[in-house]
């Protein structure tokens, strides 16, 4: 039996809404996820959609430990992920397409430089890991240029190639390849299976991808009423259809 990488159980979350005068006197929660039950195992690629204000992010958030759980319990490697010791020992790594946390005045190598550290990277070794990310995402001729002079593909690439610095066993993708070209696609897709193949796992939200329909182990929906509405196997290249199977 496969070990579960990430596991979420009746997790719900909610958030204060405060719209006008009288929304701001008297804020009401909104519900966004409720009793939302989730098993990744590990070498497995989860792909997760839903409309817009499902709770996609929201999700990638809690399991990452960005946010708490009003109710429910998340575990990463069998540990809470809010403690950054546990999300250390996990190597787990996470890209929110909304905020990209990127440093538009530094270069890309400078920006790589300065997360290498926030890793405990130094001398050599972070010269490396930038050398080696950069080289993943196909950003090498762009290290030394300042990141205001980015096209959105390219802040988009420099924004995975981040994550690239260490080795990541468990990868939260929200949109990752929104404004990324055929290429980036490509290279991305490339690295999901160099993941699922040395045992890492990865939850990926998207609208469309056709490339993560061929990836993934299964799809997760949301279904905008704050739970999982549906969760259904895909074949991917790890499961071969049976011959003359048909309907």
């Amino acid at each position: 039996m496969a070990s579960v990488a990430v596991e979420c159980v009746g997790v719900g979350k909610g958030y204060l809404e405060m719209k006008g005068f009288w929304g701001f006197l008297r804020p009401q929660r909104k519900l966004v996820l409720e009793k939302v039950d989730l098993a990744i195992e590990v070498g497995e690629i989860v792909r997760l959609t839903g409309p817009n204000g499902a709770g996609k992010t929201t999700l990638l958030k809690l399991i990452a430990g960005l946010l708490q759980p009003d109710r429910g319990e998340v575990r990463v490697a069998g540990m809470r992920p809010d403690r950054p010791s546990a999300r250390a020992r996990a190597g787990l790594a996470i890209s929110i397409s909304e905020s990209r946390s990127l440093y538009w005045r530094l270069t890309g190598r400078q920006n790589l430089r300065f997360f290498a550290t926030l890793w405990g990277l130094e001398g050599a070794a972070a010269e490396r890991a930038v050398g080696d990310a950069a080289a993943a995402m196909g950003i090498g001729d762009w290290l030394e240029r300042s990141v205001m002079g980015y096209s959105s593909g390219m802040m988009q690439r420099l924004a995975l190639a981040r994550n690239l610095l260490v080795e990541p066993r468990i990868w939260l993708l929200d949109e990752p390849t929104r404004d990324l070209d055929e290429e980036g696609c490509s290279r991305l897709a490339g690295l999901l299976e160099q993941l699922r193949s040395r045992g890492g796992c990865a939850l990926v939200a998207t609208h469309g991808w056709p490339e993560l329909e061929r990836l993934a182990a299964k799809t997760v929906v949301l279904d905008g009423c704050g739970g999982v509405a549906l969760q259904s196997v895909a074949p991917g290249p790890h499961e071969a259809a049976e011959p003359g199977g048909g309907g």
